[in-house]
């Protein structure tokens, strides 16, 4: 069994307790169960939808409110019923499109209704929300020296095979490192002109992107065999990533790619490839599934991603 199962049936007994307060009174201290375990890996396989309406027919409904704020937060998925053996994927994408109709969505719970869409053969409805023609941006942003910044910390950064991250060093926390600060509000202020542009548009989720965000950012350091693996960012709801430098033109590898789970990715879904330059911010919603090529020679690649997440 892997960490994060270990993790999960962990997290089990947790939430299950967390109701059991919850229904009995004790908000807060059931509440409190639910947070303490509120992470994507765990979130995303937990019947929290369920506990939400047994919340309301208890009479609970601030517990319920708040339950499904947490959900929303930590990755989790409201739409218990359509996790079900035998529920038909036409049901399944109903039950999503209910909970999106009401505001009510995150990334995990898109990429769900997709799947569904695309058993469906519902293309255009897939390729409607994914319009890599709006939602795919790039941009210039010229701010500070971000390549040096990482590399002056990259002691600080710790490798990892955790998640999507292979093989490269990840440092956490920019938003408390002040060489970062001009970066990450440069990046907040185009973030948050894309979001607005979203959210006034005539896009099928429209009504789901946050009018205020924080941004959450990390740095990431590869040198030759570093890669992300295909992914999604479960709790934000637009992903950034910025290239300090380039890349030269002799390594072949080290562009971000964006597709499906599997290649080739399903119709509907948007393919690209984009390859970093200097001063290069790329923007995109955070259910597309993203990753990156090794860079195949030794080199050296540097991005500062980071989640805008409903504030």
């Amino acid at each position: 069994m892997r960490g994060w199962e270990i993790e999960l049936e962990a997290a089990r007994p947790i939430v299950a307790e967390g109701l059991r307060l919850c229904l009995a009174g004790d908000e807060s201290a059931g509440l409190a169960r639910y947070r303490s375990v509120a992470f994507p890996q765990h979130f995303a396989h937990l019947p929290l939808g369920l506990h939400i309406d047994m919340l309301r027919e208890g009479g609970r409904d601030e517990a319920a409110d708040a339950l499904t704020a947490i959900t929303l937060g930590g990755g989790g998925d409201l739409a218990w019923k359509a996790a079900r053996a035998g529920v038909s994927d036409a049901d399944r994408a109903a039950e999503y499109a209910r909970f999106f109709a009401a505001g009510l969505g995150n990334p995990h719970m898109v990429d769900r209704y997709l799947r569904a869409l695309t058993r469906l053969g519902r293309t255009d409805d897939v390729a409607a929300i994914f319009d890599p023609a709006r939602l795919l941006h790039t941009v210039k942003v010229d701010v500070g020296d971000a390549a040096q910044a990482l590399l002056d910390r990259e002691a600080e950064g710790r490798e990892s095979e955790r998640q999507s991250v292979y093989k490269m060093r990840m440092l956490r926390g920019l938003n408390r490192i002040p060489e970062f600060d001009a970066l990450l509000a440069a990046c907040r202020a185009e973030t948050a002109a894309y979001t607005a542009r979203w959210a006034a548009s005539g896009h099928p989720l429209a009504r789901l992107v946050p009018n205020d965000f924080e941004i959450r950012a990390w740095g990431l350091i590869s040198r030759g065999e570093g890669y992300n693996s295909r992914h999604q960012h479960p709790v934000g709801w637009a992903t950034g990533v910025y290239y300090p430098i380039g890349l030269p033109e002799a390594i072949g590898g080290g562009s971000l790619c964006v597709g499906g789970w599997r290649d080739p990715a399903p119709a509907g879904w948007p393919t690209a490839k984009i390859r970093p330059e200097a001063g290069l911010l790329v923007l995109m919603p955070s259910y597309y599934v993203h990753w990156t090529e090794p860079l195949g020679a030794p080199g050296l690649r540097l991005s500062v991603a980071f989640d805008a997440v409903p504030a």
